[in-house]
């Protein structure tokens, strides 16, 4: 049975782990908030005839994702590959977002 402190209520400590889990889900979930207010400035997916979807359909949902995951990725130590595995991920979408950006820049 966990020791009690005090206040009658146990003594937990919260990992780590379980502190970062919570931060990148509330961060993503804010960004998500924000992103769904400004709906009509983000971009739209129009359909088209290969489309699945019949509405128009804003784009750069995951981008609240991403914003909530990386740093939240990049502060804690990797538990599987160590850092050249993980360096070499961060690199990777560094650069497919970096050619994204480009691609869209250039769109204009």
């Amino acid at each position: 049975m966990p020791e009690t402190g005090p206040s009658g209520l146990a003594d937990t400590v919260v990992s780590p782990s379980l502190a970062a889990l919570g931060a990148a889900f509330g961060l993503s979930a804010a960004l998500t908030l924000v992103m769904l207010r400004n709906t009509g400035r983000m971009p739209a997916d129009r359909p088209n005839e290969r489309s699945l979807h019949r509405r128009a359909t804003p784009r750069g949902g995951g981008l609240a994702i991403w914003a909530g995951f990386l740093p939240v990725a990049i502060a804690l130590p990797p538990a599987i590959g160590g850092w050249p595995l993980w360096l070499a991920a961060v690199g990777a979408v560094a650069a497919i977002g970096a050619g994204l950006a480009i691609r869209l820049l250039l769109r204009t």
